[in-house]
């Protein structure tokens, strides 16, 4: 061979390796857990986003739109934060404003203010903690516990809401959009069947051209996390993202959320729905 027939060839071997050499970089970094026992239970499954509360009586992730989920055979799907006092509360907003009309976070008033402070000026109706939350639900139906990441402490909510759950005898599994509690319980709580939150963070203008959501929207935290599941934004499902890890992986995916007939039609072929509203399943599709 002639020195440029040998460089070449050193050139083009060079290039098939750093392709297999990123082609299984890409693999370890996105791969999410091998099935496990339980898996099988998300196919089909139909979850109340915040409890069923399409009666402005009963307001998104309080007590009353938990029991009416149970009532109706739902499962739901709620969100765990910390009081300033520590005690874990159901609570979705990272602010109170949009709900309570008070500004701040959970993490600034202690629970026995949070627990009388109206939701959506309903007297009466205050936010609940997890424990009420888990005695009130008794087992009837499963839950989606989302560990609400965004707080710098995140790792005592996942502290304090598993020690609840390890008393709970009944049905759950834990999402986050935070990949590294989604670490914390595969590491602390390994039975648990856990989810990856994700969207296609490239559509929205709150996170469009954020290197820190590039790296979440394409799932190159996985092998922190390896998820049993994802539970995925309704709006993306074409992202090529989640449709690789579906078609390499056959991971199960949950769609949030359904509120319309629109998105229910755009559910069809996904394993679970978190709905609300219009998005209601017809009668007798109720969470076995």
């Amino acid at each position: 061979m002639t020195p440029l027939q040998i460089a070449l060839c050193s050139i083009l071997g060079g290039g098939v390796l750093l392709f297999l050499f990123a082609f299984w970089l890409r693999r370890f970094l996105t791969a999410p857990a091998k099935p496990r026992a339980g898996s099988e239970r998300l196919t089909g499954i139909e979850l109340a986003h915040r409890g069923l509360h399409e009666n402005p009586s009963l307001p998104e992730n309080s007590l009353g739109a938990f029991k009416a989920a149970v009532d109706a055979g739902f499962g739901i799907e709620l969100d765990v934060q910390l009081s300033k006092d520590g005690v874990p509360v159901v609570f979705h907003d990272q602010t109170l404003d949009r709900v309570c009309g008070i500004s701040g976070s959970t993490r600034d008033y202690p629970y026995e203010k949070l627990a009388t402070t109206p939701l959506f000026g309903q007297e009466g109706v205050g936010i609940p903690s997890f424990a009420d939350v888990l005695e009130t639900v008794g087992g009837r139906v499963p839950l989606l516990v989302e560990i609400k990441g965004e707080d710098p402490d995140f790792i005592s909510t996942c502290e304090k809401a598993a020690a609840l759950l390890d008393a709970y005898r009944g049905e759950y599994w834990v999402e986050s959009f935070n990949p590294l509690a989604i670490a914390w319980f595969k590491k602390h709580r390994p039975a648990v069947l856990r989810g990856q939150l994700n969207m296609a963070y490239n559509r929205h203008d709150k996170y469009k051209g954020k290197p820190k959501y590039r790296v979440l929207q394409h799932f190159l935290l996985n092998f922190r996390a390896r998820p049993d599941f994802i539970a995925y934004h309704v709006g993306n499902v074409d992202d090529r993202s989640l449709n690789r890890l579906r078609r390499i992986y056959h991971v199960p995916v949950m769609l949030w959320t359904v509120k319309t007939p629109e998105d229910r039609a755009a559910a069809a072929g996904f394993e679970g729905v978190i709905f609300e509203g219009a998005g209601r399943p017809a009668a007798g599709d109720e969470t076995p």
